[in-house]
């Protein structure tokens, strides 16, 4: 594997495990209580976003690689570079976030989950990205475009997409930690 895909690989193992031990040590009561005394998402449903999110985003991106595999000439031509605005836009979701995004209304996640319902859906987001990074590492992942299914009218390279993608997981796991901190040590 070329190493500018494995990087993306090992941060979505990176990203899963991460997400396992959080959750894992949590009640259903901890995983599924929101931020007191401000607006803000559980555990819970800041896993199920970052998975909606995922599989929104990847099915996208994946209509667009399989298109430019049937047309041909597609082949992979050097690692992946993000262009100017690929790399603002990614440096705009790695936490600490400088700035608030609204989830789109697809991407909202349900009041409440299980344990098992969140990792179940994290895991098997994570494993559609990784399949569908792996099977399609063979193309020109710098020149491929999708059109973005939150942003309409913005084209992203597909290459910029799965960096998209971990930076997104990583801002999520950063607000996940901090909605643990603000638990009392009664209540963890």
């Amino acid at each position: 594997m070329e190493p500018d895909i494995q990087a993306l690989l090992d941060e979505l193992d990176r990203a899963e495990r991460e997400v396992e031990q959080l959750v894992g040590g949590l009640t259903e009561s901890e995983l599924n209580r929101q931020p007191e005394g401000r607006k803000g998402w559980s555990v819970a449903q800041i896993f199920e976003h970052v998975s909606t999110t995922n599989d929104e985003y990847i099915t996208a991106v994946v209509g667009a690689l399989a298109a430019a595999q049937a047309r041909g000439g597609a082949e992979r031509r050097g690692p992946i570079r993000l262009p100017w605005f690929g790399c603002w836009f990614v440096g705009q979701l790695e936490p600490p976030p400088r700035r608030r995004f609204r989830a789109v209304a697809k991407t909202q996640p349900p009041s409440a989950a299980s344990k098992l319902e969140v990792l179940l859906h994290f895991r098997a987001a994570q494993a559609n990205v990784r399949g569908f990074l792996r099977q399609y590492a063979g193309l020109d992942l710098n020149r491929i475009r999708f059109p973005n299914p939150f942003l309409p009218g913005i084209r992203f390279t597909c290459g910029t997409a799965f960096h998209i993608l971990n930076a997104h997981t990583r801002r999520h796991l950063w607000q996940a930690r901090r909605v643990l901190a603000g638990f009392s040590p009664a209540e963890s």
